[in-house]
Order: structure tokens, then C-alpha cells, then sequence
């Protein structure tokens, strides 16, 4: 294939919308002339996409609490410290999140993890 204009397939790549062809690793052998800096394989593509999916939500919860700030301080009369403390138990539930969720993993398994974690959020 030439290295200036790769042909691409559904197994090897795609294009993106700067026209820059993005390589996808298969598990055909590749030349040792191709950069292993421009090959990407799905497993990595996938972690960044949820990496990124989380970060969103963890902004998005972030900016419901901070917009919901006004009527809990009206409904709840909170002080400056109050209401500094709310918006903080959003980090603070991360916090412990990320202490306890590997020891869970060890000892119930990713998927039994993700199950209970799920449960827990649709309870509230």
C-alpha cells in the first residue's frame, strides 16, 4: 500500500474529517516501514471514548448540582460553608468511589461490580 495515501478498509481505518487517515490495528502483520505512533488499536480507541464519556457525565452532574444550588439554598436555608459542602460531596463520593471500587473488582468480579454500582444509581 502507499504510505501517502493508505488504502483503507472497514478492518484497517477509517478517515477523519480532516481527511488524516487514522490506522486501526488488525491482526494482520504489518510492515516494519509503518509507525507504530499512527496505529491505534480498537482497544485503545474504545478506552478514550468512555474515558471521555465519563468525564461528560461527571461535568454534567457537576453543573445539575451548581444549577440546583439556588432552590436548595432558598428551600434549605444554607449558609456560604453549606453550600460549598454540597457541591464538595460530589467529589467526596468520587473519591471514595475510586478507594473501594478496585477491592470490589478483586473480590466480586468487574461485572457483579458494575451490576451493584447500576443498582445503587437507579435506587438513588
Amino acid at each position: 500500500s502507499n504510505e501517502t495515501t493508505p488504502m483503507m478498509n472497514e478492518n484497517e481505518g477509517f478517515i477523519l474529517s480532516s481527511g488524516t487517515a487514522l490506522l486501526i490495528a488488525s491482526n494482520q502483520s504489518r510492515s516494519s516501514s509503518e509507525s507504530s505512533s499512527s496505529v491505534l488499536s480498537m482497544f485503545m480507541i474504545k478506552a478514550v471514548a468512555i474515558a471521555s464519556i465519563g468525564g461528560v457525565l461527571f461535568g454534567y452532574d457537576l453543573g445539575v448540582i451548581c444549577g440546583a444550588l439556588p432552590q436548595l439554598t432558598k428551600e434549605f436555608n444554607l449558609s456560604d460553608k453549606q453550600q460549598e459542602m454540597v457541591v464538595s460531596f460530589l467529589f467526596i463520593g468520587c473519591g471514595f468511589g475510586a478507594f473501594v471500587g478496585g477491592d470490589f473488582c478483586d473480590r466480586f468480579g468487574r461485572k457483579r461490580t458494575i451490576i451493584i454500582t447500576d443498582f445503587v444509581f437507579c435506587v438513588g
